[in-house]
């Protein structure tokens, strides 16, 4: 069992794809958390998470194939 997972941004290099979009083996009660540590991204650089384009916070529990997005903070001006 599979679930997608996209980088946005500055993240996009963590995946090891040109798009950002990975996919990672789903597990039991895995939660946004986990995933967060598997990339190594540290929670202050984190603006936003979605799955399947709501967004949650990181203890939400992933479903299988929930297609899940990390936006990083980002400015401009």
């Amino acid at each position: 069992m599979k679930i997608k997972v996209k980088l946005h941004s500055c993240f996009v290099f963590l995946s090891g794809d040109d798009n950002g979009i990975e996919e990672l083996e789903y597990y039991d009660k895995m939660d946004i958390s986990k995933i967060i540590e598997h990339y190594k991204i540290k929670s202050e650089y984190i603006a936003a998470i979605t799955i399947n384009k709501k967004i949650v916070d990181k203890d939400y529990i992933v479903k299988e194939n929930d297609f899940i997005e990390i936006l990083p903070i980002f400015g401009g001006g």
